[in-house]
């Protein structure tokens, strides 16, 4: 009989999880400049608790203490989402979720035409790390977001991501 309920208690417990999960985030459309839909692209609600917010602000500052922070943490949008559409006027939305490289169709239909020079304004995408930036008047400093971290400003070599190699879209 215990065992029975444990098992009840168990599945109640899994099956509200699941729907939490699933009800955080919804699958949206939105389109390249070229009017294509980007694939594996959510909105994403709700927020971190300001407990959670403060916590992982103080760590980021902590942990990266020459970077500048511009926005605290947030898991409404990455850094796809900032980079491609968020940073062009567009709503916070996480582009990727399941899917790497999910922001290619941005290059891959002609959107945005890639660069042989680190230009303003401009994309960046850090080849091999799926992360994605955006660059600043100022040469090697770029703002991007981390993951479910902050919107930040940073040299391009300091950060969560790293890549030897780093390509540029206008």
């Amino acid at each position: 009989m215990k065992d029975q309920t444990l098992i009840r208690l168990v599945v109640v417990i899994l099956s509200v999880l699941i729907k939490c999960y699933c009800s955080a985030q919804t699958l949206i459309t939105i389109y390249t400049p070229k009017g294509n839909p980007v694939p594996d692209t959510y909105s994403w609600i709700p927020e971190w608790t300001s407990y959670q917010v403060d916590s992982a602000n103080l760590y980021t500052s902590l942990t990266y203490p020459n970077a500048t922070r511009i926005a605290d943490v947030s898991r409404t949008y990455n850094c796809h989402g900032y980079a491609w559409q968020f940073s062009e006027g567009g709503q916070p939305l996480w582009i990727g979720w399941r899917t790497v490289g999910a922001q290619s169709i941005y290059w891959s239909d002609g959107s945005y035409i890639e660069s042989s020079n680190q230009v303003y304004p401009a994309k960046v995408r850090y080849a091999g790390v799926d992360h994605s930036a955006i660059t600043t008047d100022q040469q090697d400093i770029f703002i991007s977001k981390w993951r479910f971290g902050p919107l930040m400003r940073h040299h391009k070599d300091y950060s969560p991501y790293y890549s030897s190699t780093l390509l540029f879209y206008i």
